[in-house]
């Protein structure tokens, strides 16, 4: 019978990975390193040791998720540099003992706002691909953020060029709002792993993902498409999750909770929810009583000037025609309006939605009228997935967008696979929304929007 490990058994396995948290700084660290082998030139060479690269992932001023895999047996040694010098002057050298070839460790003493670099080497001396990430803002700093998201990549629609192209632009941020790998038929270890590796050797992931810290959470894809979690047979439920929380550097926690959040100074704090797991139809519930409460909480104690939900389905009141209201939030009205009402009326200002699932780019009002008007939400991507029915039958002939889109509420919408950037800059009170087309890296659209008006868009 084919073993099909819980999560509960994989957290435990995890930590086996390293015993304590590893420090950022080592005690003598001043001097620099004379022991490094030479680097790895051949691509090849390092892709048959390390063959999906390196991650970084839920970062703090201080600390951060480094995540990697390996084929090889033995010790794997991490470097973390500050990332204008070499990997000589590292600050952070230790041996980690993989688990089953994963390799999954937080960070600590990191400085705050500072990019740095880090990489793998086996013990047959091999590195890994060089990755970056940038450690968020100290707790007063107020400065823009630029964020690239996506959402959608379907396995089977490789390659993604969006991805490629993000991974060249100087974010601080990489945010993916759900639907990473599509793992619809999984149900065992060795099928899910197997999806995750499609996906984790894709060369534009690979880019990108080398290139920028994350922040994401799942939608239904990464467990079965159009999930009804609370049904699903108990046994492919946990392989999935813990195949999700093996594949990525996201937050293990000592529950299934994946909703957390992170600030950057004073500047944006994102939050990260999960509107997947927790829904119970028969009670109304899209979330938990749990997250709700702490979601309420944790608006209104922000003192970032921007509030970024990573919502994986969209909570915009979106016309009838768009059918599967069970499958987001306008399906479960009496959530939806509790969330909505406690933002306007706290009130909680400048919380901004980002969401995927439609295989569409968008930026639409929440709702056309009241007091929802005034919030923004973004769809992102889509990064690679089948075209849009919804966009082609809203294309379809004259007058039949205004059927499916409101021109009140709806500021731009698209089917064609784009990068998303989003540059939230406090000091101006806007938030610059940029899709650029994936083939060609034309500026399909850009908008700068603030949370109570249109500045300006094209």
């Amino acid at each position: 019978m084919t073993h099909r490990m819980d999560r509960r058994t994989f957290i435990t396995t995890l930590a086996a990975v390293s015993v304590t948290l590893v420090s950022g700084c080592d005690d003598d660290s001043s001097e620099p390193l004379s022991n490094l082998p030479p680097v790895t030139d051949d691509l090849n060479v390092r892709r048959a040791s390390f063959p999906y690269g390196v991650q970084a992932g839920a970062m703090t001023a201080s600390e951060v998720n480094l995540w990697g895999f390996t084929t090889e047996t033995g010790m794997v040694r991490l470097l973390v540099w500050p990332d204008a010098s070499d990997p000589v002057e590292a600050i952070a050298d230790r041996l980690l003992d993989p688990t089953e070839g994963y390799i999954k460790v937080r960070m600590t003493e990191l400085e705050p706002g500072i990019t740095y670099g880090y990489a793998l080497i086996s013990e047959t001396d091999v590195w890994s691909e060089w990755g970056r990430f940038r450690t968020a803002f100290s707790e007063d700093t107020v400065a823009p953020v630029l964020v690239g998201a996506t959402a959608c990549t379907s396995n089977r629609r490789a390659p993604f060029p969006s991805l490629r192209y993000l991974a060249r632009q100087p974010l601080d941020v990489f945010c993916h709002l759900g639907d990473m790998s599509y793992n619809d038929g999984s149900t065992d270890r060795e099928s899910f792993r197997q999806k995750w590796s499609e996906i984790l050797t894709n060369e534009d992931y690979r880019e990108l993902l080398t290139s920028v810290g994350v922040y994401q959470t799942w939608d239904d894809h990464e467990i079965t498409n159009n999930s009804r979690l609370e049904t699903l047979d108990a046994d492919i439920l946990e392989t999935g999750k813990a195949a999700y929380f093996e594949a990525t550097p996201v937050d293990v926690f000592d529950t299934d909770r994946i909703w957390t959040s992170y600030r950057w100074g004073r500047s944006v704090e994102f939050f990260i929810l999960d509107c997947r797991q927790e829904r119970r139809p028969e009670d109304g519930q899209y979330i938990s009583p749990e997250q709700m409460g702490w979601l309420k909480t944790a608006l209104t104690e922000s003192p970032c000037h921007f509030k970024v939900l990573l919502n994986s389905v969209p909570i915009a009141q979106l016309p009838p025609i768009f059918l599967s209201e069970e499958d987001r939030w306008q399906g479960y009205p009496e959530q939806r309006q509790d969330l909505l009402d406690y933002i306007t009326q706290t009130p909680v200002e400048n919380v901004w939605f980002l969401a995927g699932d439609f295989h569409m780019g968008a930026i639409w009002r929440v709702d056309r009228e009241g007091p929802e008007q005034e919030l923004w939400e973004i769809l992102c991507g889509p990064g690679g997935c089948a075209p849009s029915r919804r966009i082609a039958l809203a294309e379809s002939g004259e007058g039949a967008f205004n059927v499916f889109f409101h021109p009140d509420q709806v500021v731009h919408v698209s089917g064609k696979w784009a990068a998303t950037t989003l540059l939230f800059d406090p000091e101006t009170d806007t938030v610059t929304v940029r899709f650029v087309d994936s083939e060609t890296e034309d500026l399909m659209h850009e908008s700068v929007l603030s949370s109570r008006r249109a500045a300006g868009s094209s």
